[in-house]
């Protein structure tokens, strides 16, 4: 209940900071905030409430894992008859001032977001004598991270599709400071942007060398009662899957580099977070297995290379997927996505660890198959509650399995499929691009289901159809989502 209380408080305070106008600043909100920033603790608490901000169901406490991409890549179905905003953001009809809402309010919480990441970047100069040398490093590193993170995610979807786009293209704003003036949230030309992204990846990853995930393991950052004297003292220094460490910046850079085209560089940062090691030399993160779903760590929390926590995800969840009327898929369709022929013990759709079939009260229409993953049950363990995955370790095999040579491939889908607990038929079938191809696509869906990465597969590789649970035909201009109006100024 405290943590709840202090969640609550956090998001007061940043809603407070944001109450006019989101970029405005003023003499009340500046002296609110020479309090806040006036001690070390004031400073962790507005990188917090950042934190609490992106795990809001606006961004990734929903919308941006669960719903709104999830619908673009056509995971929940709808009817023709619907004319609820689902529909029309599956549809991708974003003329309907449902599906249009939505929209703009997934832009305003991302520059809302870098906004505050700006101010107390701003501050931490000015303030950098009442920080310790490490919390300054600490916080700095994250806030870069978290910008450059933000920014990319935000050139995922409203930005050109990579392939295909030019240097001097419009793109996205990429907003570093703190202004009155709106027309400073002005698009950018493509190049500017993807360096600007890079430029704050590199240095948060030079700033986060001595995080302290590179020197303790997830099992003790995640249990700091268990720390000994004179180790990690700081309580601020745990639970760093939760916050952008230093290897939520390797992946990321991983990601960046994958939809930009430079493969090899993609395929290095990858690599870099799978052979990630412990002090004691065993892995720093671990591919879930049988062992785990059984457990129900449905969100496979030894993958989070960075996740956010929500202590009321419960009440996010309750209407998207346990309720009635919750988002669901066809049983049929779903079996032909996971391959439930071929892999009967595959850990992601065995023994309905992840979907449940139900029908409604009184039997009203047919019965219909409702998502589990985020369930929060009292049976679960309270390590796997409340938490978000937004970037996972098997998206890093996937990065590095696309970018390597056949064998290494190959390789590298062998132990990512006896995780997984997939037939051993499959094995040293990665032959060529398209077979590659085929397969990632499959492996994407049935991975990420819910956590809303398979829209960028699609789009980073301007795939022309869509072809599960539907068809659909896809364009470049199709997958550029529309940027709000009035948020579409380029010089």
């Amino acid at each position: 209940m405290k943590k709840i209380f202090r969640y609550m408080m956090l998001a007061g305070f940043l809603f407070c900071l944001g109450c006019n106008d989101w970029l405005d600043v003023n003499p009340k909100t500046e002296s609110r905030e020479e309090v806040q920033y006036s001690t070390e603790s004031g400073f962790k608490d507005v990188l917090t409430g950042v934190y609490i901000q992106l795990a809001s169901e606006n961004l990734y406490g929903k919308q941006m894992t669960m719903n709104f991409t999830e619908l673009l890549a056509q995971h929940w179905a709808t009817t023709a008859f619907d004319a609820s905003a689902e529909h029309y953001i599956r549809t991708y009809d974003f003329t309907q001032s449902k599906a249009e809402t939505v929209n703009t309010t997934i832009w305003k919480q991302y520059f809302e977001a870098i906004a505050n990441l700006n101010n107390l970047l701003v501050r931490l100069e000015d303030k950098k004598e009442i920080l310790s040398p490490v919390n300054y490093k600490l916080l700095k590193g994250e806030a870069l991270g978290l910008r450059g993170f933000l920014h990319l995610d935000i050139l995922r979807l409203w930005g050109p599709v990579p392939g295909v786009a030019s240097s001097s293209e419009e793109a996205i704003p990429y907003v570093t400071e703190m202004t009155k003036d709106l027309g400073r949230l002005l698009s950018l030309p493509y190049n500017q942007v993807v360096g600007y992204i890079l430029r704050d990846l590199n240095d948060a990853e030079e700033l986060l060398q001595d995080d302290p995930i590179t020197g303790y393991s997830m099992t003790y950052l995640n249990n700091p009662a268990n720390a000994k004297q004179g180790e990690l003292e700081d309580e601020w220094h745990y639970y760093r899957q939760n916050r952008f460490n230093l290897y939520a910046v390797k992946a990321t850079k991983a990601r960046y580099y994958l939809w930009i085209g430079e493969k090899e560089k993609a395929g290095a940062y990858a690599n870099e977070v799978i052979t990630a090691l412990n002090p004691d030399g065993s892995e720093k993160f671990r591919l879930a297995q049988e062992s785990d779903a059984v457990a129900g760590d449905l969100t496979f929390t030894t993958e989070h290379i960075f996740s956010l926590h929500n202590p009321l995800l419960e009440k996010i969840v309750a209407p998207i997927f346990v309720d009635y009327e919750a988002l669901t898929q066809n049983e049929k369709k779903l079996a032909l996505a996971y391959e439930s022929t071929l892999h009967p013990d595959d850990i992601r759709f065995k023994g309905n660890r992840f979907w449940e079939k139900r029908s409604q009260p009184n039997n009203l229409g047919s019965a219909k198959m409702y998502f589990k993953k985020y369930w929060q049950t009292e049976s679960t363990n309270s390590g796997y509650l409340q938490l978000v995955p937004v970037i996972r370790l098997a998206e890093l095999y996937f990065i590095a399995i696309e970018c390597a040579t056949s064998a290494e491939s190959n390789r590298l889908f062998h132990k990512f499929r006896i995780a997984r607990n997939m037939s051993a038929s499959i094995d040293n079938s990665l032959t060529d691009e398209t077979a590659l191809y085929n397969r990632l696509e499959t492996e994407y869906r049935k991975e990420f289901y819910g956590e809303g990465q398979m829209f960028y597969f699609f789009k980073r590789n301007n795939n022309p159809l869509l072809t599960w649970p539907e068809v659909m035909t896809m364009s470049a201009e199709k997958y550029r989502i529309p940027k709000p109006e009035g948020q579409i100024i380029f010089e």
